[in-house]
């Protein structure tokens, strides 16, 4: 039997001997060796822990408007570098009332300390098809870890509601330019209506007042209106003038119009019983009147204001009215 402390060689020499100190030294290094080496292979041996997912889907939004798109986001989060998971391709989800239109994916690494965190990231663009509830089911992603080990995670279904359709961007602008073009068309009608309103109102006024005229102060104000004193064609303010106290005498004998020439007025006037001064007043003013109509003779200015102050003078003074009245 072989102590430690004895073990010989082959050709029968002693190699450690009982009180030989560098033996000793010797046996305490090589026992420190087996002592500190022990643990480190332990160590190598022990397993590495393995690493968890996490999976999650959200929605950027609960409500999304019919021309508007939404956003579904599925994001797998661990600790650790990206290679330390292998995942199997992610299959779109299976939507109702949606249409799919759009996918993107990412992965982000973020440091948090002495751990790296890895988020791989999945976005899903959303169409609505219909207005009322839209569902997207679950959503199954698998993967390997480093020790090939599968696994398979899985999302919650979610909802989204899906509401009337907002203005496009342009919408706005034409909205409230036909609003305004609407109110500018208002405020016009508007206005129209109030001038004419007003021109009635007036023309209804002036009627008013001119019923309320004596027949002599309408006439009054048409010869300083219709007749020019100063024209420089008194033939026509011969004739007007003329024309003007016809009228006046018709309405104010309220005689037919068929009065004739200016000899059978004068009858009329005579056989209505009219002073012989008013009739000659009369007759002065339509016979000088005729003379320019019908000899061509040129007409003196000075002679037209003696039949214009004479005409006026029998309307202003109302002799015709006068002798109406008496009878």
């Amino acid at each position: 039997m072989y102590s430690v402390c004895g073990i010989a060689r082959a050709g029968g020499e002693r190699l450690f001997g009982d009180g030989n100190m560098k033996d000793r030294g010797l046996l305490r290094f090589l026992g420190l060796v087996l002592f500190w080496g022990l643990p480190a292979s332990v160590m190598a041996a022990t397993p590495q822990a393995s690493v968890e997912v996490t999976l999650r889907a959200t929605l950027k939004q609960d409500e999304v408007p019919l021309n508007r798109q939404a956003v579904l986001v599925v994001e797998a989060q661990w600790q650790g570098s990206p290679d330390a998971v292998q995942f199997y391709p992610l299959e779109p989800p299976q939507v109702s009332n949606l249409k799919i239109i759009g996918t993107a994916s990412a992965n982000r690494v973020e440091s948090l300390g002495e751990q790296v965190l890895t988020t791989r990231r999945y976005e899903f663009t959303l169409q609505p098809e219909g207005l009322g509830m839209a569902y997207i089911d679950e959503i199954r992603l698998t993967y390997k870890d480093a020790d090939g080990n599968e696994h398979s995670l899985q999302t919650p279904r979610l909802q989204l509601k899906v509401v009337d359709a907002v203005p496009e961007p342009g919408e706005n602008h034409a909205g409230l330019i036909a609003l305004m073009s609407v109110a500018v068309i208002l405020l016009l009608a508007g206005g129209v209506w109030r001038w004419r309103e007003r021109a009635r109102r007036k023309a209804a006024d002036l009627q008013q007042v001119e019923a309320e005229k004596t027949l002599e102060e309408e006439f009054l104000e048409r010869l300083g209106a219709e007749i020019q004193l100063q024209s420089q064609n008194l033939l026509e303010e011969y004739a007007k003038l003329a024309r003007l106290l016809r009228q006046y005498v018709q309405r104010t004998l309220k005689l037919d119009s068929g009065m004739g020439s200016t000899e059978e007025l004068v009858k009329i006037l005579k056989t209505a019983g009219t002073p012989v001064e008013v009739v000659m007043q009369v007759q002065e003013v339509l016979q000088a009147c005729d003379v320019v109509k019908f000899s061509g003779a040129s007409a003196e200015p000075n002679q037209f204001a003696r039949i214009y102050t004479l005409t006026e003078d029998l309307i202003k003074q109302k002799k015709l009215a006068w002798e109406q009245a008496e009878r």
